[in-house]
């Protein structure tokens, strides 16, 4: 009964890891704000949940104080909307420091901080940019993530970043994995150029 369970629940998580990958990687820049929404709620309701659950608040204290913290984390990242912008950029820039660092042996934190800052800046400069790249390549992982799971591969993150070293002993199917992240992401920044582009000469043409 319990295994069941977790295999449903297991299942409902990587279908809308599917779901929310594809939306993400094709059509991220068009549904950003809607987009920048969600990730303000969520980050913001596992912060909050997460500081009733240490605060030894009983359950129901903790789901709502997620909530509410999901709703005013996705108001103010929709409000604020270059914070939004900045805050991906900066994610982008620590990922790709985060990954050189794996590569050349180690990572250093002042580098992360550095590659956080420019990559903000970057991203607030080149909006339309950095947005396509960010939405493109968090959606491929959600759609690759989602569709491994179903045959049993789950990519975890978060092993990865708790010991960076395992990339290199991971089996095979680690970096089949890897490589469909990769250019799935590429696929979907060549659609989401091509459907922006297709969309500015419609209103063009109209006006």
């Amino acid at each position: 009964m319990i295994q069941n369970a977790v295999w449903g629940v297991s299942f409902i998580l990587a279908l809308l890891s599917l779901i929310f990958g594809v939306l993400n990687c094709f059509f991220g820049y068009r549904i950003f704000k809607i987009l920048l929404g969600i990730w303000g709620f969520m980050l913001v309701a596992l912060i909050a949940g997460f500081v009733a659950y240490i605060l030894n608040a009983r359950l129901f204290l903790v789901i709502l104080a997620a909530l509410l913290g999901g709703i005013i984390g996705a108001v103010l990242m929709v409000a604020f909307y270059l914070v939004g912008v900045f805050v991906i950029g900066a994610v982008l820039g620590v990922l790709l420091g985060y990954v050189l660092g794996i590569t050349l042996g180690g990572t250093y934190p002042a580098i992360l901080v550095v590659l956080a800052v420019i990559g903000g800046v970057l991203a607030v400069i080149f909006q339309k940019l950095m947005i396509i790249l960010a939405t493109s390549f968090s959606g491929s992982w959600g759609i690759v993530a989602g569709i491994f799971s179903f045959f049993g591969w789950p990519l975890n993150p978060i092993d990865v970043f708790r010991d960076p070293w395992i990339i290199r002993h991971a089996p095979v199917r680690y970096y089949i994995m890897l490589l469909c992240w990769v250019v799935l992401g590429l696929v979907g920044i060549l659609v989401q150029y091509k459907v922006t582009a297709r969309k500015k000469l419609e209103k063009q043409s109209v006006d």
